[in-house]
């Protein structure tokens, strides 16, 4: 389990302190289209998956904290689902973990909304990145 409090699972990076990172043959490898990449092994990405990789990094993911933390009883919420499905928490680290970290991310994601422009309705301008995606990303294929 990860412990935002802490970092105590990622003490063996001096360099990069965020997540995600991956250890991959022994190798680390920071950030989330950089270990995909690498799993999937050293293929070419056509230009179109560039542009969707890219456009993931640059506006989907945003959207996604003013969505999951968008009230304080949802950040609450959220961070009950991660301590208590992880067994490895003390009591003390799963009250310091839910309520430091709900607080938080409560705050980031308010701060994200006004950072990326997003509307009052971050739920709204959500379905309307993944409808963006669906219509014109995927032209049509399934998923």
């Amino acid at each position: 389990p990860w412990n935002s409090l802490s970092k105590e699972q990622i003490k063996f990076s001096k360099d990069y302190r965020m997540v995600p990172i991956a250890l991959i043959n022994g190798k680390q490898v920071n950030g989330s289209g950089v270990i995909i990449d690498t799993l999937m092994g050293a293929n070419e990405k056509s230009a179109d998956e560039s542009k969707w990789c890219s456009w993931v990094d640059d506006h989907l993911v945003h959207l996604l904290p003013p969505n999951i933390y968008r009230t304080p009883g949802e950040a609450i919420q959220a961070f009950d689902y991660i301590t208590t499905n992880s067994g490895d928490f003390s009591l003390a680290q799963q009250y310091a973990i839910r309520y430091s970290g709900a607080v938080i991310m409560y705050f980031i994601a308010k701060r994200a909304k006004k950072k990326y422009n997003l509307s009052d309705n971050a739920r709204q301008d959500l379905f309307d990145a993944l409808d963006t995606w669906a219509g014109v990303g995927l032209g049509g294929a399934k998923f």
